[in-house]
């Protein structure tokens, strides 16, 4: 007998209790997971990990002249609740991080409010994927760098994208939009990256 089958209902019927309830936790937490969607990095790891990715751009206090204000633009109110509280009272290299969340209705609006606001870098909210090629154009017509959390939002353009590669998080480099965006990220960081040129 293997040692499954020594306590019925004993060890395997555990594993399989343990084993539903951590896709139930997954699915709850990631939404579209179930489906064809493809996972996301939690929103806390995204925040502290893009306040790691501002540690290694040497050209940080240059562009964003000493103060930093991260975008977060979202379809739906709250929808980036999470990513918004993990910032607060951040900072990177000693500058210190503010968030102001913009409710995305289209391009124009939020060209407008990129124009009246001093946003330094754009995180687009994964509920606003339908609409990244199209908020990315407005982030790097402004040479703003614009921060995503899937592979679809980068593929449109995006500078930095935080993605799920073998079930742990990953860091993806538009180098070329990273360098229109007057980023200069230190080699150490790119090295751990998957570099798109």
């Amino acid at each position: 007998m293997t040692r499954h089958q020594e306590r019925p209902g004993g060890r395997a019927r555990r594993t399989s209790r343990w084993a539903i309830l951590a896709a139930l936790a997954w699915t709850s937490t990631n939404p579209g997971a179930g489906t064809a969607a493809e996972p996301l990095v939690p929103a806390p790891v995204q925040a502290t990990m893009a306040v790691r990715i501002l540690e290694y751009d040497r050209a940080l206090r240059t562009w964003s002249g000493g103060r930093l204000t991260i975008g977060v633009v979202a379809r739906h109110a709250g929808a980036a609740a999470e990513f918004e509280q993990a910032l607060a009272g951040r900072d990177a290299q000693g500058v210190p991080i503010k968030v102001a969340a913009h409710a995305y209705k289209d391009a124009d609006s939020l060209r407008t409010w990129l124009e009246r606001s001093s946003v330094g870098l754009l995180y687009l909210a994964p509920d606003a994927a339908a609409e990244s090629a199209a908020a990315v154009a407005v982030a790097s017509a402004r040479k703003v760098p614009v921060l995503v959390a899937s592979r679809a939002q980068f593929q449109d353009g995006a500078t930095v994208a935080l993605v799920v590669r073998d079930g742990k998080p990953h860091i993806m480099v538009n180098l070329g939009a990273s360098r229109a965006a007057g980023m200069d990220l230190d080699p150490k960081l790119l090295q751990l990256s998957e570099v798109v040129r």
